[in-house]
């Protein structure tokens, strides 16, 4: 059985909303509040250039995209995850990309 999880940031208010896979699949508290700089600290540090390369071209490019990380849990367990996400304009004035993360 895959471990999927969905997310989305919308990047005018620095807010996410992710499933409740998606927090299990970081060790999180289900709704517990999280923000790009909150995720980057879950990612292992090896990856951080790549996950902001890939997040900055995505931005600019408004193409899919998708990419291949570590991140640390709370208990200190490193995951190896893949995410594939699509930028979104909501209301000609919201920006989201929406993302879907896989163990």
């Amino acid at each position: 059985m895959a471990n999927i999880g969905s997310w989305e940031w919308d990047i005018t208010t620095n807010v996410m909303t992710a499933s409740d896979e998606y927090y299990r699949i970081f060790g999180l508290k289900t709704k517990e509040e999280i923000t790009h700089e909150f995720l980057m600290r879950k990612v292992h540090p090896a990856d951080h250039e790549v996950v902001e390369s890939v997040i900055s071209k995505a931005l600019l490019d408004k193409k899919p995209f998708s990419y291949d990380y570590k991140i640390l849990t709370n208990n200190g367990d490193i995951r190896k995850l893949g995410t594939h996400g699509r930028y979104m304009l909501k209301l000609s004035l919201i920006i989201y990309l929406v993302f879907v993360t896989s163990v």
